[in-house]
Formats: C-alpha cells, sequence, structure tokens
C-alpha cells in the first residue's frame, strides 16, 4: 500500500485497530505527529516531581508542562511505593486523556542495585555481585529488580548492561 495514501486516510484512532499491522499503526501514528510532537517523543522529563504537588500528580502543572502533547519518557517520583504507583496511574491516564494523541509515557528509573525508591531492596553495587561469580543468585537479584519496578509502574530500567570486562585481571 502506498505510504502516502495510508498516511492520508488515517482519520481517527483506526489504525489501533485490532486487525491493523505494525506497520500500519507505526506509519498512521507518525503521519499525524507534528514534528514538535515527534521531537518531545524522543524527550525525558528529568523529575516527575516538577508536576507533583502533595504526593499528588497536579492536573494544572501536568497541563502547563505538556500543554496537549505528550513525551517520550518521566523519570519515576521516587515517592514511597503505593504513592509512586498511584502518580505514575495518574500520569498515564492524564497522558492518554489530555493529549492530542494519547501516548502514555515510558517511566525511567535507576536500578544500579535495586528500585531507588523509598522503601524498595537495596542490594549490593555490580561490582560486588561480581565478585560472587554466582550468575544464578545475580539474574535472581535482577528479578526481584525487574518485579520491583513494574509493581509501581516502571517500564525502563537504567542499571549496569554492559560485560565489557570478559578477562577478570
Amino acid at each position: 500500500m502506498d505510504k502516502e495514501k495510508l498516511i492520508k486516510d488515517m482519520t481517527g484512532p483506526e489504525y489501533f485497530g485490532p486487525d491493523s499491522s505494525i506497520e500500519n499503526r507505526v506509519a498512521g501514528l507518525l503521519g499525524k505527529m507534528t514534528l514538535e510532537e515527534k521531537i518531545r517523543e524522543m524527550n525525558m522529563l528529568g523529575s516527575a516531581g516538577s508536576i507533583i504537588k502533595a504526593g499528588k500528580l497536579s492536573p494544572e502543572l501536568a497541563q502547563q508542562f505538556f500543554k496537549g502533547m505528550g513525551i517520550g519518557a518521566v523519570q519515576d517520583p521516587r515517592l514511597d511505593p503505593m504513592d509512586t504507583a498511584e502518580v505514575i496511574n495518574e500520569l498515564q491516564r492524564f497522558l492518554i486523556e489530555n493529549t492530542r494523541l494519547g501516548i502514555p509515557a515510558l517511566i525511567v528509573a535507576e536500578t544500579l542495585h535495586g528500585v531507588m525508591s523509598p522503601g524498595m531492596t537495596v542490594f549490593p553495587q555490580a561490582i560486588a555481585l561480581a565478585s560472587t561469580w554466582n550468575t544464578g543468585l545475580i539474574k535472581e537479584i535482577a528479578s526481584v529488580i525487574a518485579r520491583e519496578a513494574r509493581s509501581i509502574g516502571i517500564s525502563q530500567a537504567l542499571a549496569p548492561d554492559l560485560d565489557l570486562a570478559r578477562e577478570p585481571r
């Protein structure tokens, strides 16, 4: 199908339909996005704290910041786990209901040695874990970190991910 015709024919959210291919969904969505929206989707709000008041998402502050457009990612608010989950749910609902395209954000958090939010499990740093030579233990720890992160709405973890040292000396 001609890409230009596909984009022109997209007049509503039908490109999200269950029968639409990923290629059609992507083409339809990108065809609807302005340059500014595309740039914002590649950006991150470095602290959700700027749109939170008294531990809750402030619709007024969120409206001022987002101005009807989305954003690619938001750093987790680092509240206690229950409040973090509630704020992330409020934020995603806000983005879906109050932005032109309704795209939810990736929620990003530091997970170097656990989810860096109050009340979450803290594990030893990567260098200490590596010195155990126990890959099973490290996999188990990574699974705990992943479950804790997902339990409060975090969808992207920042953690050590390069195994550059192949020779232990």
